[in-house]
């Protein structure tokens, strides 16, 4: 009787598949087969011995060799190797799909669309994603996964903004390498070391003349004069009054 191998599997079935069921390697071979750590069995007759034996693997490709090894001595296992628990293997999952930096930039501004966020908000985004398609095109880079610590130093330092706006465009690069790596197409932070400028944060004082003008401005002032009695062209400010306006 020829040896056949089979899948049996346990309550477990990372697949669903119920307990003490049974699948094939062609059947498995099949397109859309979810796959499963449950044992692979054989059964058959060695020496005059039928038997039903678990492999100790799950996977066809070391199953099979197991089978050859007992076939050439022409024996089963030992009842003793038999009775020694076999651990269960637990499959990895499937590292993720690497993800070009075009599919990147469109997912996340998809998140931000799919939010609603338009206008002036949304072109900032796009703004930011421009140069990083862009800083991309121009170094040969096309999968995410190329860019590490070292490019975002270079991608970093050929901004030509301003403290606010080079801290504001470091704040939206942070949110995209942050973007990724929840979605593991970075492993790891590949702008913790970047700053931003010195005093970016600190707000600069506004004055919209310089002090020539300021000192023709009240100049003027003096020359409107006192507040006027009743009459034509009356007015109950002056001057001074202006001055405090100003």
């Amino acid at each position: 009787m020829a040896l056949q191998l089979y899948r049996r599997h346990r309550k477990e079935c990372e697949a669903g598949r119920p307990p003490d069921s049974k699948s094939g390697q062609f059947e498995e071979g099949r397109r859309g087969w979810k796959r499963c750590a449950c044992l692979i069995h054989v059964s058959g007759t060695i020496a005059g011995k039928f038997r039903r034996q678990s492999t100790g693997d799950w996977e066809w490709a070391k199953a099979h060799p197991v089978v050859a090894g007992w076939l050439t001595a022409g024996a089963w296992p030992s009842d003793e190797s038999r009775a020694k628990p076999v651990p269960i293997p637990v499959p990895e999952p499937p590292p993720p799909a690497r993800m070009t930096v075009v599919e990147v930039i469109q997912a996340y501004l998809a998140k931000w669309e799919n939010r609603g966020i338009q206008g002036s908000t949304l072109a900032k985004y796009k703004t930011l994603t421009n140069r990083i398609g862009a800083y991309c095109t121009n170094k040969g880079y096309i999968y995410i996964d190329q860019l590490g610590v070292v490019e975002m130093d270079g991608f970093y330092g050929s901004w030509k903004d301003g403290k606010k706006g080079k801290a504001k465009k470091l704040e939206r690069l942070r949110g995209i390498v942050k973007f990724c790596m929840k979605r593991k197409w970075l492993t790891e932070n590949i702008v913790e070391d970047l700053q931003a400028p010195p005093n970016a944060s600190v707000v600069n004082p506004k004055t919209p003349f310089e002090d020539g003008e300021m000192e023709r401005i009240y100049a003027a002032c003096d020359k409107i004069g006192p507040p006027t009695k009743p009459g034509a062209g009356y007015r109950d400010w002056g001057g001074e009054d202006t001055k405090d306006f100003i």
